[in-house]
């Protein structure tokens, strides 16, 4: 007989990156109720496992008020309902409450670490005696790849029950269409924030120019950045080859119009922008941070570079857009990515890893 159970979910992320986080556990056969504690409803999710609790608007907007409150209604929800499990996506802020509920009410946790997580707070030297605690605590934690495993098995928690879970991507919504035409070059989606150096991304372009006047490039998405770029992109005069697209739902799209995906971050997870890329058979330019290159491999389905380093940078615009050769072989690979990332990372495998998770923590219950 199948043993069902009920679990608490923590979590910030956009409705989008959240959903696909989900998605393993809405559709495990072992989950009951999934109660969701979050500042806002997850919107367009017609699961009807998942109970969003939300704060009132009130108190939403305030830091504090909504983590005491954070507190309290997990609590409730602890003492109102038979809870199996708890479960933490991201370390900092969310696995603290998490962590405090799990000693008070004797439950097992499960954490979800995602970029920087492990590449900065666990490596910041006052924080990480905290960050120890709260992951020697979990019953199991799920990784993106090598580099984030490696940080968590250095605070001395099992390398065997680290589960690499990777976020799903729908095959049907991001897959090539190769009867658009190509109107960019490169193109990079996501949030235009310092973190993504996306001025290190005009100024390459700017240079990569010089040797290919015709490139263009697309930047999609918002974000405060947004004007101190286009200003930059008028002082390097590459104002008119570039197009600011604002954020949009339709992301595939613009994708499939273009060439190759690039991006410049300082610091990253393993960004779904690249996966997607990946999934419409659009070789990527990458660098060389967080768990990238546990999936993207280096003149294979991409073209790494190290971050910052804007000669690496400009040289793999130029080979990828002037070589027909690479350009072809990585196009491939990216497809070769797209088939090996279904076959690990559909529906029913994510459902998988998680009953063999719950399975696990019932064992030892």
């Amino acid at each position: 007989m199948q043993h069902c159970v009920n679990i608490i979910v923590t979590a910030g992320l956009s409705d989008k990156k959240l959903r696909s986080k989900l998605l393993g556990l809405t559709h495990c056969k072992q989950i009951k109720k999934i109660y969701l504690i979050r500042r806002t409803p997850l919107t367009n999710s017609d699961n009807k496992n998942i109970v969003n609790l939300n704060p009132p608007n009130s108190i939403v907007n305030s830091f504090l008020l909504y983590e005491i409150w954070r507190l309290y209604k997990m609590s409730t929800t602890l003492f109102a309902h038979s809870i199996h499990m708890l479960y933490a996506i991201q370390l900092i802020p969310h696995s603290f409450h998490t962590y405090i509920c799990s000693i008070v009410f004797n439950k097992p946790i499960v954490l979800s670490v995602i970029g920087d997580d492990v590449h900065i707070h666990l490596k910041n030297s006052f924080i990480r005696p905290v960050l120890k605690k709260v992951i020697r605590k979990a019953s199991f934690i799920t990784a993106l790849g090598p580099r984030s495993t490696k940080q968590i098995t250095s605070t001395g928690f099992a390398k065997n029950r680290i589960i690499k879970i990777l976020n799903y991507i729908d095959e049907k919504s991001y897959q090539p269409d190769n009867s658009i035409n190509k109107k960019w070059d490169l193109i990079f989606t996501g949030d235009l924030v310092a973190v993504k150096a996306l001025d290190v991304l005009i100024k390459a372009f700017s240079s990569a120019t010089i040797n290919q006047p015709d490139i263009r490039l697309c930047i999609v998405g918002n974000g405060p950045e947004k004007k101190f770029l286009k200003t930059l992109a008028r002082r390097l005069n590459c104002e008119k080859k570039i197009d600011f697209i604002n954020k949009t739902d339709n992301i595939c799209k613009y994708i499939n119009k273009s060439k190759v995906l690039i991006m410049t971050s300082k610091s990253e997870a393993l960004p779904a922008s690249a996966i997607e890329a990946a999934f419409c058979g659009l070789p990527t330019i990458l660098p060389d941070v967080g768990d990238i290159t546990g999936l993207f491999k280096h003149n294979i389905s991409s073209l790494i570079f190290t971050s910052g380093n804007m000669n690496e940078l400009v040289a793999a615009i130029e080979n990828l857009l002037g070589n027909k050769a690479c350009y072809t072989k990585l196009s491939s690979g990216a497809m070769q990515v797209r088939s090996d990332y279904i076959a690990r990372y559909n529906i029913e495998q994510q459902a998988s890893y998680w009953e063999d998770i719950i399975n696990q923590i019932n064992k030892a219950a």
